[in-house]
């Protein structure tokens, strides 16, 4: 029996969807292209072909969004990662088009960041910066798209890197990268929840966690921080020139077995790509990494790691403000316990509008 088209229901359906979403179904398919045509890389290709082709690698890839509390139930219906990519480029695949506009970011960006700039050889303490370097800058190209499509349902997903401000020491391999990713309560008030990120190379599945400090294994510290910390694994080797590296991928440092004489680690089992563990780490991280201030969240840092000896200090958030915010509570934990003697003087200019990422 062939259904009858009811065109009263059908434009019913839109306007409810335009009252619910602030945009009506057109922009979100022109949002879900804009997101594919530059997440088409061969990086992100060599991804799912990777991924769909080990069924290991892939459930457990897949499983971080069909768990996912910040996914609307229903809306995930593919099998292949190539498939549920697509799905994920829509808006109403998530509650929160804000988490939608994250989530889409960190693929895209960590997947044009791989093809661009992982098939020459880099230094391990350069590759975090020049990562979420590119990340804020492509959120800035698709801010200028996006806009015009959402006009006043405009909110942000921003991508800053703070000034260190003392003198960090000498790193032999990758240091460590602290990560502030601010988001919203159900009750719209912001929190906080800090990662630690160790940056390590590899050429095909092994990476190297063998290096130490005299005696004490980078493995080992990295084990020891009570906040929640992990390896990103980068496609890259100085031996050879690799034409499709995979993008960024993650790693909790809890999920590599345990040694007293850490050796290699897969850079793809129980590895995530950057976007799938922050949309994890956003609904599984336990109240206590959940920070109701800046100043908090730094010091929690701090508490873990020396700020001598971190690389990068970055920043994700929704709120156009986060990068002074941030910096300012930075600031006084350096000059209040002794890093630096006196804050260093910054212009007194506002947040640039055209850093605005999201919907």
């Amino acid at each position: 029996m062939k259904a009858e088209f009811n065109p009263e229901k059908f434009l019913e359906a839109l306007e409810a969807f335009a009252e619910s979403h602030g945009y009506e179904l057109e922009i979100a398919f022109r949002l879900q292209s804009m997101f594919l045509r530059d997440l088409g890389t061969t990086s992100h290709d060599e991804l799912a072909r990777r991924f769909d082709a080990h069924p290991g690698w892939k459930e457990f890839c897949l499983s971080t969004i069909k768990n996912s509390p910040e996914i609307n139930p229903g809306k995930i219906t593919a099998s292949s990662l190539r498939e549920v990519t697509e799905q994920l480029a829509l808006p109403m695949t998530f509650k929160d088009v804000s988490i939608w506009a994250l989530f889409n970011a960190l693929q895209t960006g960590a997947s044009a960041f791989a093809q661009t700039e992982l098939p020459a050889y880099q230094e391990e303490s350069t590759l975090n910066g020049s990562l979420f370097g590119q990340l804020r800058g492509m959120s800035r190209t698709w801010s200028r798209e996006i806009s015009p499509l959402v006009r006043n349902k405009l909110c942000s997903a921003h991508f800053t890197k703070i000034d260190l401000q003392v003198k960090k020491r000498e790193q032999v391999t990758g240091g460590d990268t602290a990560v502030f990713i601010e988001c919203k309560d159900g009750d719209g008030r912001l929190h906080t929840i800090p990662l630690i990120l160790q940056a390590k190379r590899f050429s095909r599945e092994d990476a190297n966690i063998s290096q130490r400090t005299g005696d004490i294994y980078q493995f080992h510290t990295l084990r020891g921080y009570w906040l929640p910390a992990a390896y990103i694994f980068f496609h890259n080797t100085k031996g050879r020139r690799i034409v499709r590296p995979l993008p960024p991928l993650v790693k909790d440092v809890h999920d590599v077995i345990y040694t007293e004489t850490p050796d290699k680690t897969s850079a793809l089992t129980d590895s995530l790509p950057l976007a799938n563990y922050i949309l994890r780490l956003l609904s599984t991280a336990p109240d206590e990494f959940r920070y109701s201030s800046p100043a908090d969240a730094v010091a929690a840092i701090a508490a873990n790691v020396s700020p001598n000896d971190l690389v990068n200090v970055i920043v994700i958030s929704p709120s156009r403000d986060a990068e002074y915010r941030f910096d300012a509570a930075w600031q006084s934990y350096l000059v209040e316990n002794g890093y630096i003697t006196e804050p260093e003087s910054k212009p007194d200019t506002e947040p640039d509008p055209s850093d605005d990422f999201g919907m």
